[in-house]
């Protein structure tokens, strides 16, 4: 009977060193997950290098990611705004270009 009670409290403390190795295991993930994001919100566009074909691509796939965030397909809304604000960015570039080509004329 002692012997099945030490079995029993073996057992136990297994367990609780296995969860506690676990939970420090989980914030150790979430610490890397959470710089990986960060390494991938940070890329940067260059509005230099858009046509007026790539811009009509890009509005086309604002229009569709728009749609999917609103049908709940997409899991980030963040997505949206990023779109927007790179098509603002290249339009505001090809205005700049306009405007310096008819004063150079």
């Amino acid at each position: 009977m002692a012997d099945a009670k030490a079995k029993l409290e073996a057992k136990k403390s297994t367990k609780s060193k296995a969860k506690k190795s676990t939970k420090k295991d989980e914030k150790a993930s979430n610490s890397t997950a959470s710089k990986t994001v960060k390494a991938k919100t940070k890329q940067k566009f260059d509005a230099s290098k858009v046509t007026l074909a790539e811009l009509a691509k890009m509005k086309k796939e604002y229009a569709d990611l728009r749609l999917s965030v609103t049908l709940g397909k997409e899991q980030d809304p963040s997505k949206v705004r990023h779109m927007r604000r790179n098509i603002a960015r290249a339009l505001t570039y090809l205005n700049s270009n306009k405007e310096t080509e008819t004063t150079n004329d």
